[in-house]
Parts: structure tokens; C-alpha cells; sequence
């Protein structure tokens, strides 16, 4: 198995944590959508994060990866503060990808053209180059092809490689989402819903995958609405509410928190 993960050469992790969450705050307008969040994860663990429809599980991914900023706290990747680093700079100096709740593949493309997007993003391939094809582009386009092989063996779709992405099943449209994240060999991973819309044998499959990615010391952060799946993939799950954090930690203690459950278990359609 190919080790996606690239932590070793982003130098050592402070206390073996990949991202940390001080105090994080967001609002938009006069809306407070998270208060105070404070989280943190280890290299090769699963953080899952649920709670009802609104509760500012999107927003917070959408901070940690830098699409948005908050207004008040702190965050740290590999130890460092990016807080206030763009978007870009938090995936390819930091290590932090993710996919979305919605597929976001270019459909006219071919499987590996999409994942190849992913390394391209990565590396910062000058226009110039690429628009006069000089022998340094070529190579790197030799790397792009090669490590979008990889991460699409690695998901299980490389013999889709050759096919437009409009052609493949909703599952395995997930799958090339998550290759296109990998293949820039991340130190942490965002996974927003990523059994939406999934049967139950494809939900199944992706159980497996993420089981194969934390054997690969990658980190990940899981928003998802399937209670079996969440409790079976999370070393550790946290629970917002209102963009409040009302419980945190191991999937048997969340499971069977009445505030949980009154809040979010006990109303929610497993899906599966």
C-alpha cells in the first residue's frame, strides 16, 4: 500500500499533533456560528464532527482550511500558526485538504486529468512554463501523472483513470474527490459528508478507505450525518450545537451522552 501521508518531510509535529483549535470563534453578520471551539488532532487519527444541520460543522472546516477567517482564536498546523494564511498557502505549505459536501469534479475531464489538478495546485506550476511546455513543465507533468496513478489506485478507481468523470457511479465520483485531495500527500485531511448520497454497500467501501488512510498516518477531520459510520471510522468525536462544542470524546462516551442524543442522535435518520 502507498503511503499518501507526507509528514516526515514538513519536519516534526509539535506533541504529535497535526492542527489545533484555540478558542475559535465565527460570525457572520450579527450571527454568531461558532463560539469558543477548541479542538485538536494527532497524526493518524479520525476526529469526527456532527451535530444537526446549522450547528457550524462546514464553517468550521471552512476555517481550518482557510476559506474562512476567525474572529477570534488561534490556529495551528505542524505547529505553526495559520491563522491568517490564505487558503492556498494553508494546502500547500501547511498540508491541509479536503473535499466537499458537494462533488466538485470538472465533468468534462478525464479521472486522472481531475486528480492531476490536485498536484498541479500543489506545486505552483508557473502559466508560463505550462503555455511554452519547457522541459522542466514536462517533468513535472510526468510527476502529476504518475502521482495521480498512485492515489487512484490507492481509492480503488485507477482502472477509471482514462474516463471522464461525468461517466463514473455517484460513489466512485467520491472516490476521485478524495485521490484529488491525496494526491498532494497531505498531513491532514477534511472530509465533509463523504457518504452523502451513498448506497450501503458504498458506504461500507468508504469505511474501509479511511481505515486504509489512517494505516497511513494521515490525519482527518470527518463531518457526516451517518451515526454507524461516524462512530465506527472517529477515534474521537466532537458534537456542535449551535456552534457550541456540547460533547467531545470517544465514540462509546458521545454515543450515550443524553445531551447528544437529545440533540442530535436521537433525531437523526442514520441514513444507511
Amino acid at each position: 500500500m502507498t503511503d499518501l501521508a507526507n509528514n516526515e518531510r514538513r519536519g516534526p509535529l509539535k506533541n504529535g499533533l497535526v492542527v489545533q483549535l484555540r478558542q475559535v470563534s465565527k460570525y457572520f453578520g450579527g450571527l454568531q456560528v461558532l463560539t469558543d471551539v477548541s479542538v485538536s488532532l494527532e497524526q493518524g487519527r479520525v476526529l469526527g464532527l456532527i451535530g444537526p444541520n446549522g450547528a457550524g460543522k462546514t464553517t468550521l472546516l471552512n476555517v481550518i482550511s482557510g476559506l474562512l477567517k476567525p474572529e477570534q482564536g488561534a490556529i495551528e498546523v505542524n505547529g505553526t500558526d495559520v491563522t491568517n494564511w490564505p487558503a492556498h498557502r494553508i494546502s500547500s505549505a501547511a498540508g491541509v485538504t479536503r473535499t466537499f459536501q458537494n462533488i466538485r469534479l470538472f465533468q468534462g475531464m478525464t479521472v486522472a486529468e481531475n486528480v492531476m489538478t490536485g498536484y498541479h495546485a500543489k506545486i505552483g506550476t508557473p502559466v508560463l512554463a505550462t503555455f511554452l511546455h519547457t522541459p522542466a513543465e514536462r517533468r513535472e507533468e510526468q510527476k502529476a501523472r504518475q502521482a495521480a496513478a498512485r492515489a487512484l489506485e490507492f481509492v480503488g478507481v485507477y482502472q477509471h483513470a482514462a474516463r471522464l468523470a461525468s461517466e463514473l457511479s455517484y460513489g466512485d465520483q467520491r472516490r476521485v474527490e478524495i485521490a484529488r485531495a491525496l494526491v498532494s500527500a497531505p498531513t491532514l485531511l477534511l472530509l465533509d459528508e463523504p457518504t452523502a448520497g451513498m448506497t450501503p454497500r458504498e458506504t461500507t467501501d468508504m469505511t474501509g478507505l479511511i481505515r486504509q488512510l489512517k494505516e497511513s498516518n494521515l490525519a482527518m477531520i470527518v463531518i457526516e450525518h451517518k451515526a454507524n459510520f461516524i462512530m465506527d471510522v472517529s477515534d474521537r468525536i466532537v458534537v456542535l450545537n449551535f456552534g457550541l462544542v456540547i460533547a467531545e470524546g470517544d465514540p462509546h462516551t458521545v454515543r450515550n451522552n443524553p445531551e447528544v442524543i437529545e440533540a442530535y442522535l436521537g433525531k437523526e435518520d442514520d441514513g444507511t
